[in-house]
């Protein structure tokens, strides 16, 4: 009896030793569902049925608009790097890492003019929602901070985040916007009124900093919601 109860001792002890092993993955899968819920802001509103997102004819028309817009701003050569086919195999090319290791697609924020930039920034706000736009300048601005008082050898901030279009931006042909720099890959496809962000990365150094006297925390709502 002692023996076949020791065995039982020893079988349940190893459960515990499996179990406590695995709670760290456990956390890992939480961490991840959470921030994928609470990341679901960044764009328009999903369809229950299909899980994309959908909009209207206004939101469609308005990327088709702001996207025409941006590529109208650019000269030929400009256009010929911003303006990609929509099954180019250079759209796999995205990343999180500093643009000095990952080659980007399309133009850099900083290579625009003023008003370039400005309808750069108007397309990206177009394809996401108010507070998805939003965590897109707060990255950016966090991305700033990593240049001050540096040499910035591995080009840091918001100049080195690149914005490019695969398929000419149409209210019923599918095509795609591809944003991003350090700690940020957006990749958004729009077919008609449905559009999927996929795959996408959000990160942010620092986790948080000081603008006009305010903390901002770019991903603090996903922090806070998966502890």
């Amino acid at each position: 009896m002692s023996e076949h109860r020791f065995q039982v001792l020893s079988q349940e002890g190893m459960g515990r030793k499996r179990a406590v092993r695995l709670l760290p993955a456990l956390g890992v899968v939480l961490l991840l569902g959470f921030s994928v819920y609470a990341s679901r802001a960044t764009i328009w509103p999903a369809s229950p049925s299909t899980g994309a997102a959908t909009g209207d004819d206004k939101t469609t028309a308005n990327a088709v608009a702001k996207a025409n817009a941006f590529l109208e701003s650019l000269d030929a050569q400009q256009r010929g790097k911003a303006l990609l086919a929509y099954d180019s195999p250079k759209k796999p090319a995205w990343s999180n890492l500093p643009v000095t290791m990952v080659q980007r697609n399309g133009l850099p924020i900083g290579e625009l003019t003023k008003a370039q930039r400005a309808a750069a920034l108007d397309v990206v706000a177009a394809v996401l929602s108010k507070q998805g736009f939003q965590k897109v300048v707060d990255i950016m601005n966090a991305d700033d901070q990593l240049v001050k008082g540096k040499d910035n050898k591995m080009k840091f901030g918001t100049d080195n985040f690149y914005l490019a279009l695969f398929g000419k931006p149409s209210a019923t042909e599918p095509w795609m916007l591809q944003f991003g720099g350090h700690h940020l890959g957006i990749n958004v496809t729009l077919v008609g009124k449905n559009a999927v962000l996929t795959p996408t990365h959000t990160g942010t150094q620092p986790d948080s900093f000081t603008r006009d006297g305010k903390t901002v925390r770019p991903l603090g709502p996903e922090n806070d919601l998966a502890f």
